[in-house]
C-alpha cells in the first residue's frame, strides 16, 4: 500500500483536479481507490466490467462503491470526453466562496 505521504498527495490531486477518470477501478483490501474517488469533488466512473469482478475487498468496500456510483457520472469509454466536459463546465463545478 501506498506510505501516507504520498496517498495524501494523491489525495490533493483528485482534490483540486477539474474531474477524476476512475476507469474500471479495482477494489483491493485497502480500498485506496475508494478512498481517492471520496477525495474527488467531480469523479468520472468508467466501467467496461461489472464492479463484482473488481472488488476484492468484500461487502463494505461494494457498499462504498456504490456511494461512489451514486455520486459519479458514469461515461462509456467512447462518451468520455463529452463526460469531462460536462463535469468541468461552469455549471457543474461550484463557485469559489
Amino acid at each position: 500500500s501506498p506510505d501516507e505521504a504520498a496517498l495524501e498527495a494523491a489525495r490533493e490531486h483528485c482534490r483540486s483536479a477539474a474531474a477524476t477518470v476512475l476507469a474500471d477501478p479495482v477494489v483491493g483490501p485497502d480500498s485506496t481507490v475508494l478512498d481517492l474517488a471520496e477525495s474527488s469533488a467531480r469523479p468520472i466512473l468508467v466501467e467496461t466490467r461489472p464492479p463484482t469482478e473488481r472488488n476484492h475487498a468484500g461487502p463494505d468496500a461494494r457498499a462504498c462503491y456504490r456511494d461512489l456510483e451514486s455520486r459519479a457520472l458514469t461515461a462509456s469509454i467512447h462518451g468520455l470526453v463529452p463526460a469531462i466536459a460536462e463535469a468541468t463546465s461552469p455549471q457543474a463545478v461550484p463557485a469559489d466562496d
